[in-house]
C-alpha cells in the first residue's frame, strides 16, 4: 500500500515538472524586443491604414498552436472596452498576442501574475500597458463620489492615483481627464515592476522592455510613452528624469524606435484635423 502511494505521488510530481518544462520549452525566444516592438509598430500602421494583414486562424495554425504551444510576441495590459482589441489594432493573429484585460487597464495582483506568467514561463520579450482615449473607466473615476460602494468603488480607488497626480501636476479641469488617462497607463507600468520581482528582474536585465502606451480611439494610432521615448531621446531631446532609461535595451530597441521617432515627426508636419478637448493628448504634448 505505501508502495503505490508513493508511486502516484512520484508520479503526480514527474507530471508536474513535465508540465512546467514544457511550458518554458514551448515559449523559446523566437523574437527579440527589437523584432516585437517592430511587429507591434508595423502591425498598427497597417491597421491605422485600413490595409491589415490575412489573419492566420485556419486549422493549419489552431492545430499549430495546439500541440507546439504558444509563443506570444508580447504581453499587452489593456482595457475591457469593446473598442480596444489589441489583436486587432496591431493587426497580430491567432497565438501573437498575450492579452491580459481589466476596466481601466488597472494593475491588481492578478494581472501582475498574469503578466508574471508571461515573462518567466513565456519568455515574451516585451510587455505594454495599454490605455485607451475616452476610457469610461476613468471617466467614472473623475466623476465618482466619496460614498461610491461595491466592486466599483475598488475599481475606482485603483485609478485615483492617476487623477491626484496629474491634479498634483498643475492641469486645469479641462485638461485632467485626458492627462489622467495617460498617466494612469504610466503608473500601470511601474505597477508591475513594484509587483513582481521577476518581471523587474527581466526589466532590469535587458530581456524584457516594458511600456506605457496610450490608444486614440478616433485616429486609431497607438501613441508609445516611457522608455520607448527614452530610446530616441537624442532626437527628441526627451528630459531623462521622466524616462525609464536605465532599463531600455539601446542596442536592440532603437532602431524601431527611430523609425517611430521619425513617423512622429514626419507626421506632426502633416495638417491634422481639430480633436475635441478630450481627444487632445496633452499629457504627451507635455511630458514627452
Amino acid at each position: 500500500m505505501r508502495v503505490s502511494s508513493f508511486i502516484k505521488i512520484a508520479f503526480a510530481v514527474a507530471l508536474l515538472m513535465f508540465a512546467v518544462i514544457g511550458a518554458r520549452a514551448e515559449s523559446e525566444v523566437t523574437v527579440s524586443r527589437d523584432q516585437a516592438l517592430a511587429r507591434l509598430r508595423d502591425g498598427n500602421a497597417r491597421f491605422v491604414a485600413g490595409e491589415p494583414q490575412a489573419w492566420n486562424c485556419g486549422q493549419e495554425r489552431r492545430q499549430e498552436l495546439a500541440t507546439a504551444g504558444q509563443q506570444p510576441i508580447a504581453c499587452i495590459v489593456t482595457c475591457s472596452d469593446a473598442r480596444v482589441s489589441p489583436e486587432i489594432l496591431f493587426d497580430q493573429s491567432l497565438g501573437d498576442l498575450f492579452v491580459v484585460r481589466l476596466a481601466g487597464n488597472v494593475v491588481t495582483t492578478e494581472v501582475s501574475a498574469s503578466v508574471e506568467y508571461a515573462v518567466e514561463y513565456l519568455q515574451v520579450p516585451v510587455v505594454v500597458v495599454l490605455g485607451h482615449t475616452q476610457c469610461g473607466a476613468v471617466r467614472a473615476a473623475l466623476d465618482a463620489s466619496d460614498s461610491q460602494a461595491g466592486p466599483m468603488s475598488t475599481l475606482i480607488s485603483r485609478l485615483r492615483p492617476a487623477i491626484e497626480s496629474v491634479k498634483a501636476k498643475g492641469f486645469s479641469e479641462g485638461e485632467v481627464y485626458s492627462a489622467a488617462i495617460n498617466e494612469n497607463a504610466r503608473l500601470g507600468a511601474e505597477e508591475l515592476l513594484r509587483d513582481s520581482r521577476t518581471i523587474e528582474e527581466a526589466v532590469s536585465s535587458g530581456r524584457v522592455t516594458l511600456l506605457s502606451a496610450v490608444y486614440d480611439l478616433t485616429g486609431g494610432t497607438v501613441h508609445w510613452q516611457m522608455q520607448l521615448m527614452a530610446a530616441v531621446a537624442s532626437s527628441k531631446s526627451v528630459p531623462h528624469a521622466e524616462t525609464q532609461e536605465t532599463h531600455a535595451g539601446d542596442s536592440e530597441l532603437k532602431p524601431p524606435a527611430g523609425k517611430m521617432a521619425s513617423d512622429i515627426q514626419h507626421a506632426s508636419t502633416k495638417p491634422r484635423p481639430k480633436r475635441t478637448a478630450e481627444e487632445t493628448d496633452i499629457y504627451a504634448r507635455r511630458y514627452r
